[in-house]
């Protein structure tokens, strides 16, 4: 489950305690990962990952400037399709029509538009 928001936000625990209650095994990423952070972490679990669910993918993409943010939301975009590659399902958790705060609307419309047909449940 990623990314882990556990600390803030009690969703993410109720969700993994009601999984766990049905015998699923739910491990969130460790460590900063520069590159491919979501590939490389269902990559480096053990044993194989079988579904990532995604939640609030601004995460992955917040920066102050369009251009910068337009780079993250494609390098998102990248390494989700790696996590698709490798044989991993796709779920992803659409908590909000648009982030709160987010200065350019037009483009989290796009990224979610792009989750939207990756995503095998969302």
């Amino acid at each position: 489950m990623a990314p882990d928001y556990r600390q803030h936000n009690p969703y993410q625990q109720l969700l993994c305690d009601g999984l766990s209650e049905l015998g699923v095994s739910v491990k969130f990423p460790k460590g900063y990962r520069r590159v491919l952070p979501l590939w490389r972490a269902v990559k480096e679990t053990s044993p194989r990952v079988g579904v990532l669910h995604l939640h609030w993918q601004e995460a992955y993409i917040r920066r102050r400037d369009r251009f910068g943010m337009a780079v993250y939301a494609l390098k998102l975009l990248v390494d989700l399709m790696c996590v698709k590659a490798s044989g991993c399902r796709l779920v992803w958790t659409v908590h909000n029509e648009l982030p709160h705060e987010s200065s350019w609307p037009a483009l989290h419309r796009k990224v979610q538009t792009a989750l939207g047909w990756l995503a095998d449940v969302g």
